[in-house]
């Protein structure tokens, strides 16, 4: 695409995204009617209800199922009631082989893994050794699967960014294999609007907590690291509103999973998130300063790798295994078109959270995600429902194990049960059930390069906000959200497009391989990932609102002569 056609399309977007903005109330015609729906849509359209969004979410939120944890009896149940209405609804099976037919689980292999107080970190050296522990000092993320003892000596890699098409490698002047390597969270410049990680094509590379440290730990996996410490400088100081901590008395994140498979389909190095204290403590253990050095990296946006000569981290995982299993649901309703049946769009959301403390207090997941879950089960009755089917064929997924890491759509996109060749795009659902502040979206348009003049436009009106995240080498398929917004619906949506797309959600992988993805979102809140997050705190008609939406999108593209673009 040409610099003039590119210009032309953001122009073409702009207007577009701003006559959405401009409509400020919803039409109570509409609502109520749906008199300028399409006659082979509006049945299908009639069947959305907030009633039925608050009904649906009051069972799967509800304290009986004690969080969704993965895996879990409760995301069980879960996923039983939720096949039990697929059933009932006549939604076709899309999961494992069952014989001469198919399951609508896919099912996903798991071990959950305790750990014990055995488990340290220490840095030793001729003058310094020093013992830190789990959970105060350091945490498990991914790679750590096994007991056992990981040592190795130790070499500083910046920000473990490794993008030698922008003329930066961390890696590129050290030798890393069978190294542990301490890297510093966060990108090069941090913020900063005038370096390469933060340009508008390349910033969502580097954007994000988890992402970037994953895909560190895969390419470290590839250079033969021994293991991945991110210094993050939030370990233990971080909490919500309302007093929890990040991951504090939650047996859900300290026991976590993960499926043999999958960790041998996309194996990532042993990673561990650990406090500023234990880098601190391995610098000064060399002589050297670790907020100097960031600092200068940072400053000159030049990378610095070194060695800590005569350094040593040895840690010792105590840990116990529970082989387990859990599943992805899919369902589908088959397309009217002969030739175009045997594509897919996907409409998906993950139906898992976080589970409930030691002592007994649930975290519900109402809006994170029993919101985008209720809306993946309404699009597949209005679909059922609907005499008319689109041309392609539609397919609902409820993910498993997206708060461990995008576990099940990860696993989906490693084994697929349709070619991935034929999915044509993917529509995620995740939290959509409450109110954006307005400055929050404001802010976040200007990370994503919108322009003053755009940001400006977006009203003052939290109650009726949604972003919408796409990948912006599909273009055409951000414009046709806005123009379905605008005849039908009357949100005021936000496209904020990045390249491939931002992660932290199960579009992610999709996008990854280049399928046209866009991300639903009404915005985080202070109850996200605590016991606040429950039923009486969402906006019902709002939801319902987002899930037409989405339903009215997924009918249109799948109805189309042609598959969204990619022009990358």
């Amino acid at each position: 695409m040409s610099r003039e056609q590119k210009m032309k399309l953001r122009s073409c977007l702009s207007a577009i995204l701003f006559f959405g903005l401009g409509i400020h109330l919803f039409s109570e015609i509409r609502e109520r009617e749906g008199q300028n729906i399409p006659e082979r849509m509006r049945p299908g359209w009639m069947s959305i209800a907030a009633s039925d969004s608050k009904t649906f979410l009051e069972f799967l939120a509800g304290d009986e199922l004690e969080g969704r944890d993965t895996p879990s009896r409760g995301q069980t149940i879960a996923r039983r009631y939720i096949q039990s209405l697929y059933r009932h609804w006549g939604i076709l099976p899309l999961g494992d082989p069952s014989g001469a037919e198919r399951s609508y689980e896919q099912r996903v292999p798991m071990v959950v893994k305790s750990f014990g107080e055995g488990t340290t970190l220490e840095i030793v050296s001729p003058s310094v050794r020093q013992r830190f522990a789990a959970d105060k000092d350091f945490s498990f993320v991914m790679g750590v699967d096994f007991a056992g003892a990981i040592t190795g000596p130790v070499v500083f890699c910046g920000h473990g960014v490794s993008a030698p098409d922008l003329g930066y490698d961390d890696f590129a002047s050290v030798d890393v294999r069978q190294k542990v390597v301490l890297i510093a969270a966060g990108k090069p410049g941090g913020r900063r609007p005038d370096t390469p990680f933060n340009s508008p094509k390349h910033w969502s590379r580097f954007e994000g907590r988890r992402t970037p440290a994953e895909n560190c730990a895969r390419l470290l996996a590839k250079k033969g690291a021994a293991a991945l410490l991110v210094v993050d400088d939030s370990f233990d100081r971080y909490a919500s509103p309302h007093g929890y901590k990040r991951d504090a008395r939650m047996a859900a994140m300290s026991n976590r999973v993960f499926s043999p498979p999958l960790s041998t389909a996309d194996p990532m190095v042993p990673t561990f998130w650990i406090s500023t204290r234990i880098a601190e403590a391995a610098f000064q253990a060399v002589a050297r300063n670790f907020a100097d050095t960031v600092g200068k990296i940072d400053a000159d946006l030049k990378p610095n790798s070194f060695g800590l000569a005569g350094l040593e981290v040895r840690i010792n995982i105590d840990m116990n295994h529970t082989v387990s299993a859990c599943g992805n649901l899919l369902g589908w309703v088959e397309g009217s078109d002969p030739h175009l049946r045997r594509e897919y769009v996907v409409v998906g959301a993950h139906l898992d959270h976080v589970g409930m403390t030691k002592d007994g207090y649930v975290f519900n997941g109402a809006d994170d995600n029993g919101s985008g879950s209720v809306g993946v089960l309404q699009i597949a009755r209005a679909l059922a429902l609907n005499p008319e089917k689109p041309k392609r064929s539609v397919v609902f997924a409820h993910w498993t194990g997206e708060e461990k890491g995008l576990i099940g759509s990860r696993y989906f996109l490693k084994f697929p049960t349709i070619p991935l060749k034929d999915i044509v795009a993917v529509i995620n659902l995740d939290m959509i059930s409450h109110d954006c502040p307005v400055e929050h979206v404001r802010e976040e348009g200007r990370m994503f390069h919108l322009t003053e003049e755009e940001i400006a436009r977006i009203p003052n009106e939290p109650q009726k906000l949604v972003r919408a995240y796409v990948s912006s080498p599909s273009p055409d398929f951000a414009s046709k959200i806005v123009r379905t917004n605008r005849d039908y619906v009357g949100l005021e949506v936000v496209p904020l497009l990045s390249f491939p797309m931002l992660g932290n959600s199960d579009h992610y992988f999709f996008a990854l391989e280049k399928i046209p993805s866009v991300f639903f979102f009404t915005g985080g809140n202070e109850y996200a990932h605590t016991p606040l997050d429950t039923v009486e705190r969402i906006n019902a008609d709002k939801m319902a609102a987002v899930v037409k939406l989405a339903y009215l999108l997924a009918f249109s593209v799948a109805d189309e002569p042609s598959r969204p673009s990619w022009q990358q």
